[in-house]
């Protein structure tokens, strides 16, 4: 089992900057996909000025729903949604998230979900307008970017306040479509 790399270091105002954090959380997340790894996301719980977060009990219930799965065979949802797929139209992208039997929920009153930010072919990232459609999509829309070509989400050492999660109170994971 390992804990992703918290939210840490103050948030950034542009998306796109150099941060190396979102990396080392790719590589966690690349190992995770071995069927005998599991990992559980914290990207929601980290804070800005300590890089050890404060609320344990948060990571250690993430940790054992994941042993709860792989050691005693439960059927529990232990992650968050996931990066599944993505279907582009010029400014408007639908991003498809395998949600393992549970729908997406944003934690906004407005219903807009925070941390999407898409390129074109210049590769230059912006932040996009972001919503869900249904139980496993969200719709980006952006009028600083014609041709969507990349997405990232959640791609900061701090992104900022995380507001989508399934029905058990576990956020989206961290993802870039691009490998620039």
């Amino acid at each position: 089992y390992m804990v992703q790399l918290a939210n840490y270091r103050q948030e950034n105002k542009t998306p796109g900057t150099n941060d190396v954090w979102p990396y080392l959380r790719e590589a966690q997340a690349n190992v995770a996909l071995d069927e005998n790894v599991e990992m559980a996301c914290i990207i929601d719980i980290g804070e800005a000025d300590n890089i050890h977060p404060r609320n344990k009990t948060d990571v250690g219930h993430r940790l054992a729903l994941n042993a709860l799965k792989l050691n005693h065979n439960q059927d529990v949802m232990n992650n968050g949604p996931r990066f599944k797929s993505v279907d582009y139209n010029k400014n408007t992208a639908i991003i498809t998230f395998g949600t393992h039997g549970s729908s997406l929920v944003v934690k906004n009153k407005y219903g807009y979900i925070n941390g999407f930010a898409v390129a074109g072919p210049d590769q230059v990232f912006h932040y996009a307008k972001a919503r869900k459609i249904n139980d496993n999509k969200v719709e980006l829309v952006s009028y600083k970017v014609d041709n969507i070509r990349a997405i990232r989400y959640l791609w900061d050492d701090n992104p900022g306040t995380v507001n989508l999660y399934n029905k058990t109170n576990l956020p989206a994971e961290p993802f870039r479509t691009d490998n620039w």
